[in-house]
């Protein structure tokens, strides 16, 4: 079933995304997750209620995670 999602950015803004639907909703012994799938950003990511990933962004998490581990810890020629 699609919904809307809203959430917070800060204190005094939402963000609120039409045509979202919950794919996962999960408590663990230590967080809830919830994982939405949307139209435009594909798969999203929430812990505790709180934003941690969009597929749509991935992109972006990527370089900047992967890139520094791969800088000190491997060869520069193996990774080509």
């Amino acid at each position: 079933m699609e919904s809307t999602l809203i959430f917070p950015k800060n204190e005094s803004i939402n963000i609120t995304i039409k045509n979202a639907k919950l794919i996962v909703s999960e408590q663990t012994e230590f967080q809830k997750v919830d994982i939405w799938e949307t139209e435009k950003y594909g798969k999203i990511v929430f812990l505790n209620g709180w934003l941690q990933s969009i597929e749509h962004d991935e992109h972006i998490y990527h370089e900047f995670l992967v890139h520094p581990a791969l800088i000190y810890q491997i060869p520069i020629a193996k990774v080509f």
